[in-house]
Parts: structure tokens; sequence; C-alpha cells
């Protein structure tokens, strides 16, 4: 199976434990790094250690594109196509990788077995800029603190159209980057309050648009993007 959410592959766990096909609802997530090996030989070993730990359980392979590389990354393909098939494991466990749609793509091309291995693709759109502001505004507001944005208005749109070159940039990862996002925001306001005379808990802290900008924009730069003046 292949999937680009964590927290869909444990409830695709849940699922396949609850009518009784999987023993365990336990999510096993390893890396490429856990499935390549350095020498001959490594690669066959290391491939089978994860399978073996994610026996009756999910095993959820996180940036699975990154096996698009060297000898050793191919070999582990190879592994991965033909452990799948072994009667100890197949109908045995769930297997799924996740990664970036092209990148995934480009990644079963290498392997004409790997595709029939994984027939089944399940793929989130992006959020929206409007269901971003959203999910930002709860998560902060978990916190108490709040944006002083106008639901309306130019500052709105400025804010929308920062987000949806976010959402347009190489990599971006909906929810999770919305939460780096956020993070960047409490350690901005939390400095600003920790320098403040006076701090009114009661009334919780406060992000202006201006500081909202700054942090939709260095986190833009970072993707190397730059802000649009339109």
């Amino acid at each position: 199976m292949l999937i680009f959410s964590s927290s869909t592959a444990r409830k695709v766990g849940k699922l396949f434990y609850d009518i009784g096909f999987l023993s365990s609802d336990e999510v096993v997530t390893c890396s490429v790094t856990n499935l390549t090996g350095e020498l001959s030989g490594h690669t066959e070993l290391k491939v089978i250690n994860q399978f073996e730990l994610g026996l009756g359980k999910v095993l959820f392979i996180n940036e699975a594109y990154r096996l698009i590389g060297d000898s050793f990354h191919k070999e582990a393909i190879g592994e991965l196509v033909d452990v799948m098939t072994k009667p100890r494991y197949a109908h045995n466990m769930v297997v799924i990788l996740a990664g970036y749609s092209d990148e995934m793509e480009e990644l079963l091309m290498l392997n004409p077995g790997l595709r029939s291995r994984f027939p089944t693709v399940l793929e989130f759109p992006q959020m929206a800029p409007e269901e971003c502001l959203k999910l930002l505004e709860k998560l902060l507001s978990n916190l108490n603190i709040s944006l002083s944005i106008s639901t309306t208005g130019e500052h709105k749109a400025a804010v929308l159209d920062v987000l949806k070159q976010l959402i347009d940039s190489k990599g971006w990862a909906s929810g999770r980057d919305v939460k780096t996002l956020r993070q960047a925001i409490i350690e901005l306001v939390f400095t600003k309050a920790g320098e403040a005379e006076e701090i009114s808990g009661s009334e919780g802290l406060c992000v202006s648009y201006k500081e909202l900008m700054d942090c939709l924009e260095a986190m833009l730069k970072h993707r190397g993007g730059a802000l649009d003046d339109e």
C-alpha cells in the first residue's frame, strides 16, 4: 500500500487489526537507512530484520522515495519485492510506503515488481489556504494565542496569498508544515512576551499581522521561494 500520511497509517493498522487480519494494531516505522547496508549482503539482512519487526503489524517505510539512489538502494528495492512474496510475510502484515507523489511514482518505475506489490495508492490533496489558516488558528488557540487579522479584508487576503505560495512549493506537507509554522509563531510571541514588563495571562497572547507575515515569509524563503509583491 502506498500512503502519504503517518496518521492514516495508524488508522489502517487499527482497521486491519479490528477485522482480524493483523495480530496487533502497532505501526513499526522505519527509514531507508534501516533497509540499506554499506557492504554486499548487509542490505538483505536489514530488510529481513525490518520485516521481522513488522510481522503481524504495519510496517511503515517513511520517505520511501529515498530508495532512489545507488546500488545498495536498488538492492533494497529488490529485497522488498522478494521478501513480500515469502509465505512468512505475505498476508501476515501490511507494508506501507510513504512519500511525495512525484518521487513515489519515480520509485515505482525502478522495478517492475514493485508496483504490483503495492497496488493500492492513497493520495491526499493539499489543504487549501483557507483550511491551513483555520488549522493554524485552532492550533494557536489551544495555547491561548490569537491572530489579529480580520476574517475579511486585504490583510487576510495577503496571508492567504503567501499560504498559497507555500502550498505550491515543493515538498509542502499540509498539516505537518502548518504545525511547523505554529511553532515559529509560538517562539516569536513567547519571546515578545518575555521581553514585556507585564503579561496578562487571562487575556492571552496576540499575533499581529506583521508578525504573522514575517513568520510566513521566513518559512517561504527557507523553502527556496520569494514573497510575491502582487
